[in-house]
């Protein structure tokens, strides 16, 4: 299995490249404007050349790690009960775009929930959202990356998609409800992720659980202590007292 997808890896680069999942808005709605994107979806962005530029690995240690990443996803469960160090220090070099959809649901968990849970995303689409909510995310819909080709189109799959995504959010977690920090980490999640797991429940794991919306602040205080978090509040006060320089 990982050398069948090693060898996918190795005839069609120009496609691995590309982390747009789904492909563009401006395909699915039939010809227009001749727009020129990158290989990241981005509508006149800079990253065309499949070269690496300055900062960016070579394409030969991309593909290197490519295969790595190949291998351990292959056995996953037997990859973390052995090798979870490993897969900590492949993380801090970076997760290659060609294998993010694959990887990331892994790693936070998404994939596990997704087969205990199959029909969850699904029940909550077909509920009705709470009017209040659904008008705030369509008032934001536009405004998360406008000049990326899937999110060009209102009627588009892109939006769409966001739209169910953050609806579903809102029933799954009322208390918390919608706020505008969560378009676009679900956005990013779009551009990256296969349909059958870019749902709510990755959205509340791993390095996005932290999103809040308005009902749920940050709090100041651990649960086991009355007093503060330490070093939180502290600057606060002298840097509000620093009078601003005057113009």
């Amino acid at each position: 299995m990982a050398a069948a997808l090693g060898e996918d890896l190795a005839v069609a680069p120009d496609i691995q490249d590309d982390s747009s999942s789904l492909g563009s808005d401006s395909e699915l709605n039939g010809p227009g404007p001749f727009r020129r994107a990158d290989r990241y979806g981005f509508i006149g962005g800079s990253a065309n050349s499949s070269e690496a530029g300055p900062g960016q690995p070579p394409l030969e240690l991309i593909r290197q790690r490519e295969m790595k990443w190949v291998e351990m996803t292959s056995h996953w469960e037997k990859t973390m009960s052995r090798r979870a160090k490993k897969v900590k220090i492949q993380c801090r070099k970076g997760i290659p775009s060609a294998l993010r959809a694959r990887c990331w649901p892994l790693l936070c968990g998404a994939q596990a929930r997704q087969q205990q849970n199959p029909s969850t995303y699904q029940e909550l689409l077909s509920a009705p959202g709470d009017p209040q909510w659904l008008e705030a995310i369509r008032r934001d819909l536009h405004r998360q990356f406008p000049l990326h080709e899937m999110f060009l189109s209102p009627q588009g799959h892109g939006q769409q998609g966001l739209l169910n995504v953050l609806k579903a959010y809102t029933l799954y977690r009322p208390e918390q409800g919608y706020c505008q920090a969560q378009g676009p980490v679900a956005a990013v999640l779009l551009m990256q992720m296969p349909p059958e797991v870019r749902d709510i429940r990755t959205l509340r794991r791993g390095p996005w659980g932290g999103v809040r919306g308005p009902r749920d602040p940050l709090p100041l205080r651990r649960p086991d202590s009355p007093s503060p978090i330490p070093g939180l509040r502290s600057p606060l006060p002298p840097a509000l007292r620093s009078p601003l320089p005057r113009p």
